[in-house]
């Protein structure tokens, strides 16, 4: 079956379910072919957001989601030969309010100024489905074989958020202008936190961790105050990390007086910046219980310290040379005294201790396995696959498909 029939029989199963427009744009940003009769209306939309332009960046193997502030959504699949691009869209992920058709509206005006138009292209909003993150996560795999002929994954699929607003006006607009992530990374991100809460993981203090606002995996508008529905979102973390510690092993008492401070901290904030950064501290706090639990008192002091050098520098150079050179010993010492402790060579640990780590990161992100082989020292794509498989008894993209159940 040739691209052009895979493409028709998609929309035609697809339409059993929501009417979704299928556009195929050429490198300049040109209609070469569309099923929308409302080209007028949405292709200005699509444009004020920056066009073909991002897609030609993103990986041309990779599926895209791209999602705007105001929860407009489109699909998109690249072909890497001919750098054409196949899309799906718009439609919504949340039910469009009259209220939130006029925030789009407005945002658009500069560049579309007549009344009748915005008017136009409201009523066409209007008609636009509502679909969820399950069913669009399929229609852009579709599009990707179609396309493509080739399978992916939801772990394959990339993420361009964007900005529609033009302006800068204050007033109810402004209550958009913040970037609403799509609820699948919000979901890893989360997943992600507890997960490093949950093993004590004293790496993610060294590491770039997204404590920013704008990764702020819950927050939803409950309200119509946006520090009110951030502090309900932070609220709702805070519970969710107070139970991973309880299941990383703190006790129940002083995960909750721990929780409860924090949870009493945000409520007596006055501002978005004191809410955030008492939601970092609250990670810290967790991490650092959970990790005091699993320190092995039999330990000695020296190995121990050793033990917690590695595992909070695993995307750093680590040789028994830099380790022993710390703790001013030599480094055959430090490796019969590290082994007689442990039962475990230095270099055997550290590699456990990367292997979980790209256990976590496979788990809770769509990073390309390539790129996490990199960051934590593995040299060469081969090699992570090699060591992987020899420590899990699988291969990195099995282990991701096994468990990134979206």
């Amino acid at each position: 079956m040739e691209k052009r029939e895979r493409v028709r029989l998609m929309l035609d199963m697809i339409a059993c379910n929501h009417p979704i427009y299928y556009w195929h744009y050429d490198t300049e940003g040109k209609i070469l072919d569309s099923t929308c009769p409302a080209e007028s209306l949405f292709d200005p939309v699509f444009q004020h957001q920056g066009g073909i332009r991002p897609l030609l960046q993103a990986d041309a193997d990779r599926p895209l989601v791209l999602s705007n502030e105001m929860n407009m959504m489109w699909l998109a699949v690249r072909e890497s030969d001919n750098q054409t691009v196949h899309m799906l869209g718009p439609f919504f992920s949340v039910n469009a309010t009259p209220t939130l058709l006029a925030h789009i509206s407005r945002a658009i005006a500069s560049s579309e100024g007549s009344a009748r138009w915005r008017e136009r292209l409201s009523q066409a909003m209007m008609q636009l489905p509502m679909v969820s993150s399950i069913l669009y996560m399929q229609y852009v795999l579709m599009l990707h074989f179609c396309v493509l002929g080739e399978h992916a994954v939801s772990s394959d699929v990339q993420y361009i958020s964007y900005n529609l607003s033009a302006d800068k006006e204050s007033g109810p607009a402004k209550e958009h202008a913040e970037p609403v992530r799509d609820r699948t990374v919000n979901y890893l991100i989360e997943r992600a936190i507890l997960d490093k809460i949950r093993e004590g993981d004293l790496s993610a203090l060294n590491q770039e961790v997204r404590y920013d606002r704008s990764s702020l995996v819950s927050i939803r508008s409950y309200t119509d105050n946006a520090l009110l529905n951030l502090r309900i979102g932070v609220t709702s973390l805070i519970a969710l990390c107070t139970r991973a510690a309880i299941e990383g092993g703190v006790s129940p008492t002083q995960a909750y007086i721990t929780g409860d401070t924090h949870i009493a901290a945000v409520f007596q904030a006055h501002s978005t910046s004191e809410i955030v950064n008492i939601r970092k501290q609250m990670c810290i706090d967790f991490i650092q219980q959970v990790h005091k639990c699993r320190t092995n008192r039999r330990y000695s002091k020296a190995i121990q310290s050793c033990i917690d050098y590695i595992e909070t520098h695993l995307r750093e150079p680590l040789t028994i040379e830099l380790l022993a050179g710390r703790l001013g010993y030599s480094k055959y010492y430090l490796s019969n005294r590290f082994k007689a402790e442990t039962n475990c060579s230095i270099n055997n640990y550290i590699k456990f201790c990367r292997i979980e780590q790209a256990k976590q990161i496979l788990a809770c992100s769509q990073k390309r396995i390539d790129e996490i082989a990199s960051e934590l020292g593995f040299g060469s794509r081969a090699f992570f696959d090699r060591a992987f498989k020899s420590s899990v008894g699988q291969t990195p993209a099995d282990y991701r498909r096994r468990h990134l159940n979206l």
